[in-house]
């Protein structure tokens, strides 16, 4: 398992720190297709 560790002290924009994550994952488009699944009413 790994673990990720966010110091947000200075503050991070939602949408900006949404996309550096999506640069971690191997298939992004398939992890925002499952997110839009979740019925958040965005």
């Amino acid at each position: 398992m790994r673990t990720l560790c966010l110091d947000c002290g200075m503050g991070a924009a939602g949408d900006m720190l949404t996309a550096a994550l999506l640069e971690l994952l191997p298939e992004p488009d398939q992890f925002v297709d499952k997110l839009n699944t979740l019925g958040m009413g965005l």
